[in-house]
């Protein structure tokens, strides 16, 4: 699966240099590493990081770095990736990481093992903080923070998201 780990900001030097910054702190990227590019449907790579450096943290926390792909060796070969998104091959998703198409596809669940609703999207409000967007069985649209504090499970392969016991979370 590929999964979006960053995005390309701009091209750093004239050797071919790009910088990404990353959605995830806990992805680490190393040498020999392979990454695609994905820009407007297209997909590029794979690509072998030649080398990276850490550049800066951006104001919201996340990792800046200058990546260096054994490819790409001019300016006008890296402009090509810039504004793509970095995706990075993975086997199976990190602990409390989601797809948004799947989570589309669950229903969600009182503390009681009640259906709720449905789960129709998710709205990202800012780094690390996004909300469930659900039709209660009423046709009424609700928002759910989804953290770890308001959701006691989610099981993708039961279609199934538990809520926690927390007090007028569907009283909106």
């Amino acid at each position: 699966m590929l999964l979006r780990i960053g995005q390309v900001l701009n091209t750093k030097g004239l050797q071919g240099e790009i910088k990404v910054i990353f959605f995830y702190s806990y992805f680490s990227i190393k040498e020999n590493d392979i990454l695609f590019f994905e820009k407007e449907k297209n997909i590029f790579g794979p690509h072998k990081i030649l080398y990276f450096r850490n550049y800066k943290v951006s104001k919201d926390g996340r990792n800046i770095c200058i990546l260096k792909l054994h490819e790409i060796d001019s300016v006008e070969k890296s402009n090509i990736l810039i504004k793509s998104f970095v995706g990075q091959e993975i086997k199976v998703l990190p602990e409390n990481i989601f797809i948004v198409s799947e989570l589309k596809q669950c229903a969600l669940f009182n503390a009681e093992d009640v259906m709720v609703g449905k789960i129709i999207g998710v709205i990202e409000v800012k780094r690390g903080y996004s909300l469930l967007v659900v039709i209660k069985n009423s046709g009424e649209e609700i928002f759910v923070p989804f953290i770890k504090e308001v959701i006691n499970l989610v099981d993708i392969n039961s279609k199934k998201v538990m809520l926690k016991n927390v007090e007028g979370i569907l009283d909106q």
